[in-house]
């Protein structure tokens, strides 16, 4: 009898969890930027971070990279990011990122942070979507996410079957009238040899697409 008993609470308890748990809500650790608690100087770091990603780190294929500012233009680009009228650089300086970089790098190690940034960049989305935030906002992060995912299918794809790339970069303009990427662009080395196939490795090089 009062096995039973036990049995009938326990199937009353995992009841009432399962009800509960449609209704539970959680805090999360740190309050959305519309909380009255919100610590605006944190959000303020996040709000930079976030314009550093999309206006130069991640501009030249989706993939965060290490941009260098050149040294002529660092007070520009302070003075950028010290302001919150804009998250244009071209409309607030009247020149193109890339004019004020010397080049990229880390496209040695995307697969290490480029990686850590592109989950970020999902996980934007996918909070900014799911609060209800500004439609235009929602739609700028969803961008920068879906060209994370296609930098990465090429990441997987541009070698071919069994060749897996360290990094991926862009050897042309991103559209026509564009100016190149920062920086001069390394010699490229073809992937396989002409009788099809891949050379010995003999350091890190960069290998023409398949």
């Amino acid at each position: 009898m009062a096995r039973a008993t036990r049995i009938e609470a326990c199937v009353a308890l995992v009841a009432s969890m399962a009800a509960l748990a449609g209704r539970a809500r959680a805090e999360s650790i740190l309050p959305p930027p519309s909380a009255s608690a919100v610590d605006a100087t944190l959000y303020d770091l996040a709000v930079g971070y976030q314009r550093q990603q999309d206006v130069f780190a991640a501009r030249e294929g989706g993939l965060s990279l290490d941009p260098f500012v050149k040294p002529a233009d660092m007070k520009l680009v302070r003075d950028f990011f010290g302001q919150k009228a804009t998250d244009d650089f071209q409309k607030f300086s009247g020149r193109h990122p890339y004019d004020v970089l010397e080049r990229f790098d880390e496209y040695g190690d995307q697969g290490n942070f480029a990686g850590v940034a592109a989950v970020g960049a999902a996980a934007r989305y996918i909070v900014l979507r799911a609060a209800g935030g500004d439609a235009a906002e929602i739609a700028r992060a969803r961008d920068a996410a879906v060209r994370a995912a296609k930098a990465w299918h090429v990441y997987g794809a541009i070698g071919g079957r069994g060749v897996v790339a360290r990094g991926v970069r862009k050897t042309s303009p991103e559209s026509a009238g564009a100016p190149p990427s920062p920086g001069p662009l390394p010699t490229l080395v073809p992937l396989k040899d002409a009788s099809g196939a891949l050379p010995p490795k003999t350091g890190s090089v960069w290998r023409a697409r398949l």
